[in-house]
């Protein structure tokens, strides 16, 4: 059912569609199949909340409770095995994170992971139609507002942290927040001041007057 979809599943589904229309007239170039891109992005989805953990294992490691008392087996992940089943095994039994009492610092590490390290960026034009597929964009780097935002969304929700989130100038921005039960908006707050999170830009915070 339409409703059973998730959302990076539904954007993937989409990329592939446009995908092979475009390559129709390519000689020698045949579409990837859906099960393998689909099953490729989201291994790199999971290989990059893993990453995140890793970060959060080394900088703040009160956000994280060990899986069964022992100790992470996420402490190795990183972006170059996200196509191993080994990386979802990893993140299958990853440390529980307390995203909702440490929103904060969950989402810095996120931040310094698809931003930092991974050099996930706004693509500053328009027109290509790849920069809003979320296939490409996690093979590629650059990204549209939506293609981050999607992207953003699915990594914190595998971090436990599920956020709400509103578009705005046409799709030109997207501002986003973490929701507490019922789906109610809960601000972060920095300085006594609610924040909400400008994912185009790269995850700063904004004051909601602002």
């Amino acid at each position: 059912p339409d409703g059973a979809t998730g959302l990076a599943k539904a954007c993937l589904v989409m990329a592939l569609e446009e995908e092979a229309v475009a390559q129709q007239d390519v000689v020698g170039r045949p579409p990837r199949t859906g099960a393998t891109a689909a099953t490729w992005s989201l291994q790199r989805l999971d290989a990059l909340a893993a990453e995140v953990i890793n970060v959060l294992q080394h900088e703040h490691p009160e956000v994280l409770v060990l899986a069964d008392g022992g100790s992470s087996s996420t402490s190795d992940a990183s972006s170059e095995s996200y196509g191993s089943a080994a990386v979802t095994q990893q993140f299958s039994n990853r440390p529980q994170v307390l995203a909702s009492k440490f929103p904060m610092q969950v989402l810095s590490a996120v931040n310094s992971v698809l931003f930092g390290r991974q050099g996930y960026a706004a693509c500053n034009r328009y027109g290509t139609p790849s920069d809003s597929q979320l296939a490409a964009v996690l093979e590629s780097g650059p990204g549209s507002c939506a293609a981050l935002t999607v992207l953003y969304l699915e990594v914190c929700s595998r971090l436990d942290l599920e956020l709400g989130f509103k578009v705005l100038e046409g799709g030109r921005y997207c501002l986003a927040w973490p929701k507490g039960q019922g789906g109610q908006q809960h601000p972060l707050s920095a300085a006594g001041e609610a924040c909400v999170l400008d994912v185009y830009g790269k995850g700063a915070l904004l004051t909601v007057k602002e």
